[in-house]
């Protein structure tokens, strides 16, 4: 359907057992038994082994791949395309250098799972900090992945033990880089770690059968056994079947009213209170809320494991008439994330609105060509196909927004009319003939671009006082000032003398990431793009408010009057004259704001606002949103160039 060849080894591989008990078991409701929630012994243990930012899905069956080197992952991850239709996802910063890769599996029985390449343990890490810091305790099964080139080292074995205590299933693996490995080195590597009590299974990617039927057979076993305990059974038993496992939004909640219109999971009913026992994740921590059944409503997805066909789409239009997988809900933003097949190997995972997908019962889609084109196709958009721009190869992030993963598009962009200012203007100012000065040299290239981080005349006399960098220059052009000689008075002593130049003061200027990784937004416009814009930027983690005609500010004027609400750091205008920024930027020096970003690289006219808002003070760039700001980019960048 999707235009990808069926896999050589699918069907050697394929486990019915695993299919059924994916198709039919309701994973939310029946977490493993090693899950911090099923300890009855401890309370607390959900806030001790929160949930990591990359699995926060518990309708998702999570596996993990570790190991010292990224080299037996990547043997690993080239084998698995044989057996399934799989693709890299949008990856997930843990922590500077530090993250987590999902990759989804584009096929109806196995969509549910999601298999994640995790870092390795840090130097002197100890084994249950690992475990905390990557949530293993939510993760079903954890395979370890070496070679003879790149054994385990203690701490691994330590790991094994540690995972071994919190029952978390794991597979240790090593794959065999040399096909001529001898019978007596596979013995002799097998028997050294099970001095160890860790049994290893060998994987050769030539001879797969071997390894592969047995260990999905005990995978499943381990898998099935692990979820039908951790179950609260009564519960269960005592839920409607209409409502368990059902995406549920509170509502009319007065005791605790910041609740409403929050959605969860239905996990259970308690019959003792008479009460829907509904599953809230809040910062990693899941937390259990009884309720009336007056005070929640059902939500049910009717596309989910559909195939669909988008449509429009206006920040995105080349992908209008494209065909999807839609894989799950996502109740957070009520969107759908739909997998878009690409090339063989790659996809875009976009989250998306009910109205903008079409169900349907076939595509006719036709493979994509070895130079990144779609075929010819009746079912393809006509509008897409008649100049093709190539289907973005690569992934977006699981919150709706694409991103090119590793793949550049086919057609080469149209030139724009006027190309992207890669230095800041330099401010225009306004001169008389009582106070014009010198001519000055002629400035070289080099010259301009110094100029960008140096004080914009006419800005104000205390903009950047409290600075430290000002400070210190300022510190140190006063110590040079103090070391010259004094100079000789003029001869002309009775021409008036002219007025002292003010000290340049060098200042540091926030880059474009260092203002795109900014948290606290204000998206002006009134179009349905500047819809889709705050969208994005809040499912990117930041914080958005709205101003617009029906939004909650009318204008920027209203901003700031609120002292609880979070300062605004950035003033975002989409669809608007260029002028309307200028008129905004009384506004923006009132508010304190880092700098303005004028939505679209082709902005038109946007020079002269852009040299005026550089002149008051603050950067401003014009940049397509949409494509620049993607989840997590706003932690490792250093904000100031």
């Amino acid at each position: 359907q999707m235009g990808w060849k069926d896999p050589p080894l699918g069907n050697d591989f394929h486990h019915p057992g695993l299919v059924n008990y994916l198709s039919h078991t309701l994973l939310e409701v029946v977490l493993p038994v090693h899950a911090p929630q099923n300890d009855i012994s401890s309370e607390s243990k959900p806030r001790e082994y929160p949930r990591p930012n990359f699995c926060w899905e518990a309708y998702k069956m999570h596996l993990a791949m570790i190991g010292p080197s990224s080299t037996c992952k990547k043997q690993f991850l080239e084998f698995m395309p044989r057996i399934a239709h799989i693709f890299k996802g949008t990856s997930t910063k843990l922590a500077p250098g530090r993250e987590a890769v999902p990759y989804h599996f584009l096929d109806s029985d196995l969509h549910r799972v999601v298999l994640w390449d995790l870092p390795e343990i840090k130097f002197k890490q100890n084994a249950e900090d690992y475990v905390r810091e990557l949530g293993l305790l939510y993760i079903d099964c954890v395979f370890m992945l070496f070679s003879e080139k790149y054994v385990l080292t203690d701490i691994y074995c330590k790991l094994c033990v540690a995972m071994a205590l919190h029952g978390i299933p794991f597979f240790v693996l090593c794959t065999q880089s040399e096909d001529g490995m001898d019978e007596k080195a596979v013995r002799r590597l097998q028997s050294s770690f099970q001095a160890q009590s860790v049994q290893v299974r060998m994987f050769n990617p030539a001879k797969p059968h071997e390894t592969l039927e047995p260990l999905i057979n005990d995978f499943f076993k381990e898998v099935s056994w692990n979820r039908s305990k951790g179950a609260n059974s009564d519960r269960v038993k005592n839920a409607s079947e209409a409502v368990l496992g059902q995406t549920v939004r509170i509502k009319n909640l007065e005791k605790k009213a910041e609740l409403n219109g929050r959605c969860g999971v239905c996990i259970g009913f308690e019959k003792d209170q008479d009460r829907y026992i509904v599953r809230l994740i809040t910062g990693g921590v899941e937390s259990d809320v009884a309720l009336r059944d007056q005070n929640f409503s059902i939500l049910k997805p009717k596309l989910r494991g559909a195939l669909v066909q988008v449509q429009g789409l206006q920040s995105k239009p080349e992908l209008n008439g494209r065909y999807g997988f839609v894989d799950e809900f996502l109740r957070e933003n009520e969107r759908y994330r739909v997998f878009l097949p690409d090339r063989p190997g790659t996809a875009l995972t976009m989250a998306l609105k009910s109205e903008n997908l079409e169900k349907v019962t076939s595509t006719n889609a036709k493979p994509i060509a070895a130079n990144g084109t779609v075929e010819a196709s009746k079912s393809f958009s006509p509008a897409a196909r008649a100049a093709p721009k190539a289907a973005n190869n690569g992934t977006t992030s699981s919150n709706g927004t694409s991103a090119s993963n590793g793949a550049t598009r086919s057609a080469p962009k149209e030139p724009k009319e006027a190309p992207k200012a890669k230095a800041p203007a330099p401010a225009t100012v306004p001169s008389t003939a009582a106070t014009a000065p010198a001519a000055a040299p002629e400035k070289t290239k080099e010259d301009e671009d110094v100029s960008a981080f140096l004080p914009k005349v006419g800005a104000a006399d205390d903009e950047g006082s409290d600075d430290l960098m000002s400070r210190i220059f300022a510190a140190e052009a006063e110590a040079e000032a103090a070391a010259d000689p004094p100079r000789k008075a003029s001869a002309a002593s009775t021409a008036p003398a002219p007025a002292p130049e003010k000290t340049r003061v060098r200042r540091l200027q926030l880059s474009l990431p260092g203002l795109l990784g900014l948290r606290v937004w204000a998206v002006i416009g009134d179009s349905p793009e500047a819809e889709d814009i705050s969208d994005h930027l809040m499912e990117c983690g930041k914080t958005v408010f709205d101003v617009s005609s029906t939004g909650t500010f009318a204008s920027t004027a209203e901003l700031g009057k609120d002292p609880n609400l979070p300062k605004t750091e950035v003033l975002a205008f989409v669809d608007q004259d260029p002028s309307s920024a200028l008129a905004a930027l009384d506004d923006a020096i009132r508010l304190g704001v880092r700098g303005v970003v004028l939505h679209g690289e082709d902005a038109k006219d946007a020079a002269e606002a852009l040299a005026e808002c550089r002149s008051a003070g603050l950067v401003a760039f014009t940049v397509d949103l949409l494509q620049a700001v993607q989840p997590g980019t706003g932690f490792p960048v250093a904000p100031l160039d």
